[in-house]
C-alpha cells in the first residue's frame, strides 16, 4: 500500500466519520488526513501540484480546510449547528445537539484564534470563505476526497 492510498483510506474513514457522529473530534481528525494528503501530493510533485490544485474546483477547497485544520489544533471551534450550539450540552454519552453541523465564518473562527503570518495565510481565508464557511461540515470534505480520488485516477505519485 503506498502512501497515497493508506492516507486516503484513513481521510475516506474520518469524512465518513463525520457524517456518523457530530463531534467535533471527527470533523478534526478528516481535517488532519485531508491536509497530510495535500502535503504529501505537493511534496511529491512540486513543479506541477500546487497550479493543478488550485485551478480544480475540489481542490481549491483545500486551502480553506488546511486554515481550519489549523485552527481546530490550537483549540478553536470550527462548527457549530446551524442552530447555535457549538458543543454537546451534557456529559459523556448524554450529548444534545440541535440541526444539522455548519463551518463557523471566518471571523467567528479567528475570534478563537490567530493565524501566525506565514505565507499563504490570506489564501487561506480567502478560500475558507469562499468554499468552506457556513457549508455544511460534509460537503467540503467531500469535494477534497473527490481532489485526490482525481490524483490517483492520474497516477500522481505521493
Amino acid at each position: 500500500m503506498t502512501n497515497l492510498e493508506f492516507a486516503l483510506t484513513c481521510a475516506n474513514r474520518a469524512v465518513d466519520s463525520v457524517e456518523e457522529s457530530p463531534y467535533p473530534y471527527e470533523t478534526a481528525s478528516a481535517l488532519v488526513w485531508l491536509v497530510t494528503l495535500d502535503d504529501l501530493a505537493r511534496a511529491a510533485n512540486k513543479d506541477v501540484y500546487r497550479h493543478e490544485r488550485d485551478t480544480d474546483p475540489n481542490g481549491q477547497v483545500l486551502d480553506g480546510l488546511r486554515l481550519a485544520r489549523n485552527a481546530v489544533v490550537h483549540g478553536a471551534v470550527a462548527t457549530v449547528s446551524e442552530q447555535g450550539l457549538a458543543y454537546p450540552l451534557g456529559g459523556p454519552g448524554g450529548a444534545l445537539f440541535y440541526g444539522p453541523q455548519v463551518w463557523v465564518s471566518l471571523d467567528e473562527l479567528l475570534s478563537e484564534w490567530t493565524p501566525d503570518g506565514r505565507k499563504g495565510v490570506e489564501a487561506q481565508k480567502l478560500a475558507y470563505v469562499e468554499r468552506v464557511a457556513r457549508q455544511g461540515v460534509r460537503e467540503p470534505l467531500v469535494r477534497a476526497l473527490n481532489w485526490f480520488d482525481e490524483l490517483r485516477e492520474r497516477d500522481w505519485t505521493v
